[in-house]
Formats: C-alpha cells, structure tokens, sequence
C-alpha cells in the first residue's frame, strides 16, 4: 500500500481524505455517545440511520446507544 502511495499521487491523496472522513466521523459518534442525553443520541441515530430502526432489533440498537432497552421504548414511545 505505501508504495502505492509514493507510485501515484493519486491514491495517496484519495487515501488520505478517506482517513480523514473516516476518523471525522468516528470522532462525531463517540461524542454524541458520550457526552449527549439518550434522548439526543436516539435523536442523532434517527437522523443518519433510518433504515436500521426498521431492520435492526430494538435490543441491539438500545446497545449501540448506551442505553437499556426500556430507556430506548421511552423515548421512542414519548416521540410518538
């Protein structure tokens, strides 16, 4: 891969703000992860994630934002 990279230009370039938008959005999740209400965070999964509230279970989406599963059933059950 690195000698792609000093080979052509390109890559190197195409490499790099795949990285940087990778590590933006990593960086982007763990805040809102960590430093938000459950209900900002379910708010947030919504937003960029529609198509999983209908394809993942409640239980493991309840996981991925922190929360346990009745935390989750609130706040979707209040939005309604």
């Amino acid at each position: 891969m690195q000698q792609m990279y000093k080979d052509h230009l390109e890559f190197n370039i195409i490499g790099r703000k795949f990285t940087e938008l990778y590590l933006y959005s990593a960086e982007i999740e763990l805040y809102n992860l960590r430093k938000t209400k459950a209900e900002d965070r379910y708010r947030f999964f919504v937003k960029h994630f529609p198509q999983l509230l209908q394809r993942a279970p409640l239980k493991h989406i309840a996981t991925y934002l922190g929360m346990n599963l009745e935390t989750l059933s609130r706040i979707r059950s209040q939005r309604k």
